[in-house]
């Protein structure tokens, strides 16, 4: 059977079910989506982040992916998200978010069924603007979520 792969464009306007503070699932166009309340009370949005892995999460032999949502309420920056999609023939299917930190990612990438993020986290003394605890966490996608595997400090 000839390999379907998902493409930026279906990645971009799926329907994410992420259990977000403000809503259980967001329906993106084109990386993006708002909602507004005339109350204010409200209003948030959620955009999905450049940095994207793509690789087999599931061992079907189909090109999966990861995307990070950002979650942003009225007051200001919400919560990130890792996102598995799974591939289903060409179709993308979104799974269970894993909540993360919103520190800066340098690396994310799916290797062997392996999720690996590397990613800055703030240390005792670090001032807001400035993580400098360099870490490295694996996931393994299973029972149709991430699952946490190792976490190692690298710096």
């Amino acid at each position: 059977m000839p390999q379907k792969f998902l493409t930026i464009e279906q990645l971009e306007n799926t329907e994410y079910y992420y259990g977000g503070m403000w809503a259980d699932s967001v329906k993106l166009t084109k990386g993006e989506y708002y909602h507004e309340d005339p109350s204010m009370t409200n209003r948030f949005s959620v955009l999905m982040d450049e940095l994207k892995a793509t690789g087999d999460l599931d061992g079907d032999g189909q090109i999966d992916a990861v995307v990070i949502l950002n979650e942003n309420g009225a007051t200001g920056p919400g919560t990130r998200y890792f996102v598995p999609v799974l591939n289903q023939g060409g179709v993308p299917v979104s799974q269970e978010a894993y909540a993360i930190s919103r520190s800066p990612i340098s690396l994310i990438a799916i290797e062997d069924g392996i999720l690996t993020v590397e990613s800055a986290r703030h240390r005792d003394g670090d001032g807001n603007c400035c993580p400098s605890q360099l870490v490295r966490e694996m996931f393994e996608f299973e029972d149709g979520r991430l699952n946490s595997v190792s976490f190692e400090e690298l710096n």
